[in-house]
C-alpha cells in the first residue's frame, strides 16, 4: 500500500493548514535597512506556502526589529493582500521562548495543523518547505500518528558553521541520542530513527529549520516553558531552542523525520559566541544529564565514548578545549562525583 501524498493536494493543504514562526533578533550594530533586507529574503514567496496572516514575526527585544518587521510585513501585505503578524516582545526571551511565543499564538487558530520555525536571516530556504511537508505528511499517514516532527538537515554542518562548531554540534547529536536511548531503554523503548537520512548516523537535531504537527508544536511550547521554570537561572531559552525541545520530543516518543535541505557555506548571521565554546556546549550536555537523571559513571562513559570517536581527538589545541568542556560538564552536573581519566589524546593514523 502506497503512502505517497498526492502532489496535487500538497500545496493547497500546506497553504491552508500551515503556520510559520520567525523569531527576529539582530545585533545592535546591524542597520535597519540590512535587517529589512534579511526579512525580505526570509519572506520571499511566502504566499505560495502559507497564508501571510499565519506568519508571526516575533521581535525578541531587537531595537531595529519592530520598524524593519513592520516594513517587511507591509510589503508582503501590498503584494499579497494580507500581511504577517508582528509580535513585539517587551523583554528578551531568547530564541527558544520567542519560538514558543509564536507557536502559542498560532496554536489558538484551530485550522492550523502544521507549524514551521525558520530563522530571520534568509538561511532557511523557503523552497525546502514543500519537501519537509511532503515527507512529514507521508510519515504521518504511514505511521497513523501526529506525534512526529521534521528536521531540515544540513548535509555538512561544518561547512556552514566552521569546522570546530560543526564538530561540536555533531557531538551534541551523538550524546543526545545515546543518552536518551539509555534512558528510554529502562522503559522498554528507544528512539525511532527509521526516517533518518541514511548518510547521517545521528540526525541533525541542532538544525533550526523544523516542521511540527499540532501535537509536537504544543509539546515544544510546554517543554521550553517547563525547562525555563525548572532552572530559571540556566538561560535555557538562550541555547535550548533545539536541544531542549528535541530532547523532550524524543522522550515523549515523537518520531523524527529527517529531510536534507539547502545549507549555505556561511551563516548570514549568528548569535553564537565563539569565544566561550566550553560553556556554550558544556551547559547543554550538563542539562541533558540532569534532565535524564543519568548516573555520573554512565554520563562519563557516554561523553567519553563520543569524544574518543570525534575528530577533535586529533587536534591538540581543540582537544585541550574539549577536556575543559568535559570538566565543565562534570562540575555542573555532578559536582560531588569527580570523573576518572579522560580518553587518551589520539594520534592520526
Amino acid at each position: 500500500m502506497s503512502h505517497a501524498v498526492d502532489g496535487r493536494q500538497l500545496l493547497p493543504r500546506m497553504r491552508e493548514q500551515l503556520g510559520m514562526v520567525v523569531p527576529v533578533w539582530f545585533a545592535a550594530a546591524t542597520p535597519v535597512e540590512e535587517v529589512c533586507s534579511y526579512l525580505r529574503v526570509t519572506l520571499a514567496d511566502v504566499q505560495h506556502f502559507c497564508r501571510p496572516c499565519h506568519v508571526v514575526l516575533v521581535i525578541d527585544l531587537c531595537e531595529q526589529g519592530p520598524a524593519a518587521a513592520q516594513q517587511a510585513a507591509r510589503e508582503v501585505g501590498q503584494r499579497c493582500g494580507e500581511a504577517p503578524v508582528v509580535d513585539v516582545a517587551q523583554t528578551r526571551h531568547g530564541k527558544g521562548l520567542a519560538v514558543a511565543r509564536g507557536l502559542e499564538r498560532l496554536l489558538s487558530e484551530p485550522r492550523l495543523q502544521y507549524f514551521v520555525a525558520r530563522d530571520c536571516d534568509g538561511d532557511h530556504d523557503m523552497y525546502d518547505l514543500p519537501r519537509l511537508f511532503r515527507r512529514l505528511a507521508e510519515a504521518q499517514e504511514r505511521e497513523a500518528t501526529t506525534n512526529l516532527f521534521a528536521v531540515g538537515s544540513r548535509p555538512r554542518p561544518q561547512m556552514a558553521l566552521g569546522w570546530v562548531r560543526g564538530e561540536y554540534e555533531l557531538l551534541l547529536n551523538r550524546v543526545l541520542v545515546e543518552a536518551c536511548n539509555v534512558h528510554l531503554a529502562t522503559q522498554g523503548t528507544h528512539i525511532d530513527l527509521r526516517y533518518s537520512l541514511p548518510e547521517t548516523r545521528y540526525p541533525d537535531f541542532q538544525s533550526g529549520y523544523k516542521l511540527y504537527t499540532r501535537a509536537s508544536a504544543r509539546l515544544n511550547v510546554e517543554a521550553l516553558r517547563a525547562a525555563h521554570d525548572r532552572e530559571p537561572t540556566a538561560e535555557v531559552s538562550q541555547w535550548g531552542a533545539e536541544f531542549v525541545t528535541v530532547t523532550e520530543l524524543l522522550l515523549a516518543g515523537h518520531l523524527p523525520v529527517e529531510v536534507s535541505r539547502v545549507s549555505y557555506d556561511e551563516q548570514p548571521q549568528t548569535t553564537f559566541d565563539e569565544r566561550d565554546r566550553v560553556r556554550a556546549f558544556g551547559r547543554q550536555f550538563a542539562w541533558l544529564f540532569r534532565r535524564l537523571g543519568t548516573p555520573s559513571p554512565l554520563a562519563q562513559a557516554i561523553l567519553d565514548n563520543a569524544l574518543a570517536q570525534s575528530p577533535v581527538r586529533f587536534a591538540s589545541g581543540l582537544w585541550s578545549e574539549s577536556l575543559r568542556l568535559r570538566e565543565y560538564v562534570q562540575t555542573d552536573a555532578f559536582p560531588d562525583s569527580p570523573w576518572g581519566l579522560p580518553p587518551p589524546h589520539g594520534e592520526p593514523l
